[in-house]
């Protein structure tokens, strides 16, 4: 086990290139070559972690190995993409110091430090609080889900420059339009995700881990409840304005409240599903403060940012026609979960078309300008 955390501690460091891509291609509105980065870098990484353990050696060590190959592999890609921005320019001296990049940089560092801590508190709680096995449950249920993860980051990659901008021009104007949309956007594509996955928990843990696992469905569902908060994408906005010392306290406060509260929480209940509900409650408090906290800074209510109307419409609609299409389906399928999820899935699509015609809710217009570039592309 030493030998191969020795190894793997190689493998951060050779990662040190890619840090900052994401900003880089958004920046310069060159996200098409970030998307060709990343495949690039999952095709590597899979082909070097599968291919040496399933036909040489089915061990740790052969998959550590493989890692660093691909690590290796990965630093020379990250060191050519990250130049092709800038080619054909001369570089300059910068105007901005480094103390100045430190003073800026170093809350955030400190913020993903206290982040960590945020993070593992409850693991560490119903780890030696409860066992192995009421972890085991935690672990498979309290997960996120993933395509709501993609949404919200690569939007949060996106806003950031371009909020950056708006700040530098003094245009809040378009800054809370821009914000406004970005709201309104990710609540017509999180929100119906996230409903289907409340509503069917249970089926879609039994399905990617076994029905030994149905209890974690319950972690599932307490952990999805912040789906409904994070449409709010807080980060761009606050480190737009450069208001990082605040970014890192609030998080220092949430990391401590987490660990107090969780042996409050412990000694009172003695309930690993209390320990969940309250790191899911202090994680919707963080995008709470720091949504506030944003929308004094650009002097506007946060009822104006948030399109509060049509997040009800969705949210009523959603919830309703799931329940009943639950209830149809389970009562033929209820021992088949896939059938039940697929056929589900499928009436579930059927119905938001449906919804978007009576209710005028555009579900599709998010999908829209994806489909025109799409035609344009192979036209």
């Amino acid at each position: 086990m030493i030998t191969g955390l020795r190894k793997f501690a190689v493998i951060p460091i050779l990662l040190l290139p890619t840090l900052g891509l994401d900003g880089i291609f958004a920046s310069y509105q060159q996200t098409h070559l970030l998307a060709i980065y990343n495949t690039l870098n999952r095709v590597l990484m899979l082909f070097c972690l599968v291919v040496p353990v399933l036909w040489f050696e089915n061990t740790t060590a052969m998959a550590i190995n493989g890692w660093i190959a691909a690590s290796i592999l990965n630093f020379g890609l990250a060191l050519w993409f990250r130049n092709l921005p800038f080619k054909g320019i001369k570089p300059t001296t910068s105007e901005i110091t480094t103390k100045v990049i430190f003073t800026y940089s170093l809350p955030i560092v400190t913020a993903n430090l206290w982040g960590m801590a945020i993070k593992y508190a409850d693991q560490f709680y119903i780890s030696n609080y409860f066992g192995p096995e009421v972890y085991a449950e935690f672990s498979n249920g309290f997960i996120e889900i993933p395509f709501i993860g993609m949404i919200t980051s690569s939007a949060s990659v996106v806003l950031m420059p371009l909020f950056s901008n708006y700040i530098y021009n003094n245009d809040s104007t378009k800054l809370v339009e821009t914000l406004q949309n970005t709201i309104k956007k990710s609540a017509l594509i999180i929100y119906p995700i996230t409903v289907f996955c409340l509503i069917f928990s249970k089926e879609i843990i039994e399905t990617l881990f076994s029905k030994s696992y149905s209890i974690s469905g319950i972690y599932f569902k307490i952990n999805i409840l912040i789906n409904f908060f994070n449409i709010i994408i807080f980060t761009p906005i606050i480190l737009a304005l450069g208001k990082t010392k605040f970014y890192s306290n609030m998080h220092m406060v949430f990391a401590l409240w987490a660990w107090v509260s969780g042996v409050i929480i412990v000694n009172i209940f003695n309930s690993p599903y209390a320990i969940a509900v309250l790191s899911t409650a202090n994680t919707i408090a963080i995008y709470l403060v720091a949504f506030f906290y944003a929308s004094n800074l650009l002097k506007i209510s946060v009822f104006k940012l948030v399109p509060l109307k049509l997040i009800l419409i969705i949210l009523t609609t959603c919830l309703v026609s799931l329940i009943i299409i639950k209830l149809i389906v389970g009562y033929y399928f209820i021992s088949n979960n896939f059938k039940l999820l697929f056929i589900s899935g499928i009436l579930y699509f059927l119905v938001i078309i449906f919804i978007e015609r009576i209710f005028n809710v555009p579900f599709t217009e998010v999908v829209k300008p994806i489909l025109i570039k799409f035609k344009q592309n192979n036209s």
